[in-house]
């Protein structure tokens, strides 16, 4: 699914027929992969930092608010076809029941 193309951006070939997979046994405790998000975040150079603003503070207003401004590959995430593939799908196309999206494959 995700070979080389031989035309940049394009060369998506839709979804492999994957078998059906058993129901995982727990094996131990959850690893938790959040990242809490500050301007400090790990990130690629060329990425802008996140950017926090506070655009409504109490009591001057009924609740205080906060704009957070970002790149969407900062921290954990899931890429859809379409950030390698421009002729994939985006990331609201991709049908829940999508063999890939049954549970993370995690080693620790």
């Amino acid at each position: 699914m995700c070979d080389t193309p031989s035309i940049v951006g394009l060369g998506w070939k839709g979804w492999m027929d994957l078998p059906a997979a058993p129901l995982p046994v727990p094996t131990g405790p959850w690893i938790d992969l959040s990242h809490q998000l500050n301007d400090r975040m790990l990130r690629i150079p060329f990425f802008p930092a996140p950017r926090f603003e506070q655009v409504q503070t109490m009591p001057d207003h009924h609740s205080n608010v906060t704009e957070i401004q970002m790149v969407v590959h900062l921290g954990t995430h899931v890429d859809a076809p379409r950030h390698f593939f421009m002729d994939g799908p985006s990331f609201d196309e991709i049908p829940v029941r999508t063999p890939a999206w049954r549970w993370p494959r995690l080693r620790n």
